[in-house]
């Protein structure tokens, strides 16, 4: 009986193409499957081939450990998100402004709803949903905002005075002290460099 290998239908005598997909029919099923069966083998063939001709003659660990370098030397590449503080000082500063000001606008027109100074031309329930809503959203804001700014308030960009001073003391091991400017160690003595006093 004609048999569609891709659709795993048998068709009575007579019939030359597949009803459903349109494809030739072959003589038997057990032909199909003889068929497919060869078609698998090339494949795999083709794979391993395929396999041989990107690897070489490399083992499993070797190319484990090429992957792995790799890897490693593309996280050295990228510098990250912020190349320096400053960066992100005025990425979270223009972050924060932007949460004040929505959130402060969503916050005025909330209390201008629910004082009624502003009416809304809803049914009762559609209005506090609206409001509820609006209030929430206008909170939300002002407190993601508020942690932009503290997220600010801790990375304060580099002032002009300290990076001259980690410039100038780049060639031993600058240690910052807010209080007290940049010092230099040279060999166990330390010397003291103009800052904040």
């Amino acid at each position: 009986m004609p048999y569609c290998p891709r659709c795993d239908m048998e068709f009575v005598e007579g019939v030359t193409v597949c009803s459903d997909c349109g494809g030739p029919l072959l003589a038997s099923e057990e032909e199909a499957k003889a068929m497919k069966a060869q078609m698998e083998k090339e494949m795999e063939e083709r794979r391993k081939e395929a396999a041989v001709s990107v690897l070489g003659d490399r083992s499993p660990e070797e190319l484990a450990e090429a992957a792995a370098k790799a890897q490693a030397q593309a996280r050295a590449a990228s510098p990250g998100v912020y190349v320096n503080r400053r960066q992100k000082y005025d990425d979270l500063k223009s972050s924060a402004s932007a949460f004040y000001l929505v959130g402060g606008a969503l916050a005025l027109v909330s209390v201008l709803l629910w004082t009624g100074i502003v009416h809304l031309p809803m049914a009762a329930s559609g209005r506090i949903l609206t409001q509820s809503v609006l209030t929430v959203m206008g909170a939300a804001f002002l407190i993601i905002a508020v942690k932009s700014s503290k997220a600010q308030r801790r990375c304060p960009p580099a002032s002009r005075r300290s990076r001259s001073a980690h410039r100038k003391s780049s060639a031993g091991s600058a240690i910052p002290i807010p209080a007290q400017g940049w010092i230099k160690k040279f060999s166990g003595r330390s010397r003291r460099f103009p800052g904040k006093s």
